[in-house]
């Protein structure tokens, strides 16, 4: 087996927290050629950027940057994303493909990063990705694998972009596939606690203990874990909104 299981299952875990991640806005950007190499931490890092439009990259990745104390770790990989576009972007994902030599054959992996600014019609659209703004972004990790393993590379690619017009770039990849499974798994753990808001007589004590429960209950129905995250994402943004506005805000969604 190329990669250890432990490391599969950090892998797995660190894409629950991805997506978590709160972007920040940043002032300015030192451009990338379309495709460069760079070098840092011994690990060569190469962002293939999309084609440009007039000249201009219409949303790309900036300033990477690689941590890594050991040859088989990679332990950051931090970068920003410019919307170069005149559209408000929704959904956005980035695929990390790393690049690894274990007992003289290089193997490759891939994981698929993702924003999403609408996940759910209850987020407020002001936290959408406006035009020529730019964001930060930490792709999942850290890594390790095996011993007698050496990363050799980290490629970064805007794999999806969702614009808030429904006009999206990278149409039938892993980004629209994951970002529309938690989107789903958002509004099945809606549903869900709408019914038992219902059943339990529109009474919020009931529903408290649900929300503060760390995963949603089987009952659920969640087909796999980017439905699991994007239910979990919809009972933070929950929990959130109970802190800001009460149990009035939180009721408000349930009474929709």
């Amino acid at each position: 087996m190329m990669v250890s299981k432990s490391f599969l299952i950090i892998v797995l875990m660190a894409l629950l927290v991805v997506s978590a991640i709160a972007w920040r806005r940043s002032e300015s950007a030192d451009r990338i050629a379309p495709s460069q190499t760079l070098q840092q931490a011994g690990i060569e890092v190469i962002v293939e950027q999309l084609p440009p439009i007039q000249g201009v990259g219409s949303v790309e990745i900036l300033r990477p940057k690689v941590s890594s104390t050991a040859p088989n770790e990679v332990e950051d990989v931090v970068y920003v994303v410019r919307n170069n576009t005149d559209k408000t972007i929704s959904a956005i994902a980035i695929r990390k493909t790393v690049a690894y030599r274990e007992r003289g054959i290089v193997n490759t992996f891939s994981t698929c990063s993702t924003s999403d600014y609408a996940f759910h019609t209850d987020i407020s659209a002001s936290q959408l990705f406006g035009p020529g703004s730019e964001v930060s972004m930490d792709a999942s990790g850290p890594m390790r694998l095996d011993d007698d393993v050496v990363v050799k590379a980290v490629t970064l690619q805007v794999d999806y972009v969702l614009f808030a017009d429904g006009t999206a770039l990278g149409k039938g990849g892993e980004g629209e596939r994951k970002i529309n499974s938690m989107r789903l798994g958002a509004r099945k753990y809606k549903r869900w606690l709408v019914q038992r808001y219902a059943r339990s007589g529109k009474s919020f004590a009931a529903i408290l203990p649900l929300l503060k429960e760390n995963q949603a209950p089987l009952e659920v129905d969640l087909g796999d874990m980017d439905q699991i995250l994007g239910a979990e994402r919809y009972r933070l943004h929950l929990l959130k909104k109970l802190q800001t506005t009460g149990p009035n805000g939180v009721e408000a969604y349930l009474n929709e």
